[in-house]
C-alpha cells in the first residue's frame, strides 16, 4: 500500500493535470499516476503543442497561458498558442509541486479496488512492484 488519498487521478495529460490541481487546491490529498516520466500527455508526449481555443477560458488554462508568457516561451498567432515542449514539462511539474500533488511517474494503472460498488483504491504497476 502506497498511502491514503482523497483523490487519485490516473493520467497526467491536460485533463489529469487540471483535475489533480483542482482537487489539491481544494484541500484534497491528491495523487497523480502517470505512465511516462513527465506530464502533459498529448501536449508533450504527443508533440501536439499548439493550444487551440484557449482564449477566455480562465482558471487553470489561463494560469498555464500566463506562466508560458512569464517564461517567454510563447508564440501566439491569434488562433493558436504554441510553446516549448520541454519547458512545458517543467512548468507542469512546478505547478504540481507548488500545489502539493503527489506524483507517481513510470507507473501503470492496472485495476480499480471496489468494495460494495464503491471505488476504494487503485492497483498500479511499476518497477517497485
Amino acid at each position: 500500500m502506497f498511502g491514503y488519498y482523497d483523490v487519485i487521478v490516473v493520467g497526467g495529460g491536460p485533463a489529469g493535470v487540471g483535475s489533480a490541481l483542482s482537487a489539491s487546491r481544494g484541500g484534497k490529498k491528491t495523487l497523480l499516476i502517470e505512465q511516462y516520466g513527465f506530464l502533459g500527455g498529448m501536449w508533450t508526449a504527443g508533440l501536439v503543442n499548439p493550444l487551440f481555443d484557449y482564449e477566455n477560458k480562465g482558471g487553470i488554462v489561463q494560469e498555464i497561458v500566463n506562466r508560458i508568457n512569464d517564461l517567454g516561451m510563447n508564440s501566439s498567432s491569434g488562433q493558436m498558442y504554441t510553446f516549448d515542449i520541454e519547458t512545458m514539462k517543467l512548468l507542469l511539474d512546478r505547478m504540481m509541486i507548488q500545489s502539493s500533488v503527489d506524483l507517481l511517474f513510470h507507473t501503470y494503472f492496472a485495476d480499480t479496488i471496489v468494495d460494495n460498488k464503491v471505488a476504494k483504491g487503485v492497483l498500479v504497476e511499476n518497477k517497485s512492484g
